[in-house]
């Protein structure tokens, strides 16, 4: 647990990929929200994946072929990356987000 992050929440955010995802969002970005929560930098972080992934939507994504599941899951993880002192002190010790209930 070197990010801090619990390993249920990481098990959980897993769960939602490959089109699983609430709202039909790409399962990396719903992870992101998942570890995030409604944290201040996650309008920054889904803007930002969106201009890089060309859409937050899955089958977008994967229709325009603009960036690979394994390349959404780096940018997200990049993104994460770029706002973890507000991952640190944020939910990390609760779930938030996991069933959809993100803004």
């Amino acid at each position: 647990m070197e990010s801090g992050i619990l390993e249920e929440t990481i098990q959980t955010a897993a769960l939602q990929g490959g089109g699983k995802a609430p709202e039909g969002v790409c399962g990396a970005l719903h992870a992101a929200r998942v570890i995030l929560g409604n944290g201040s930098a996650l309008e920054e972080i889904e803007n930002d994946f969106s201009a890089k992934a060309g859409s937050k939507q899955c089958r977008e994504i994967r229709g325009m072929r603009s960036l690979p599941c394994s390349g959404c899951v780096t940018l997200s993880a990049y993104l994460l990356e770029q706002h973890m002192d507000e991952v640190k002190a944020g939910n990390l010790n609760s779930p938030r987000g996991i069933h959809g209930q993100y803004q």
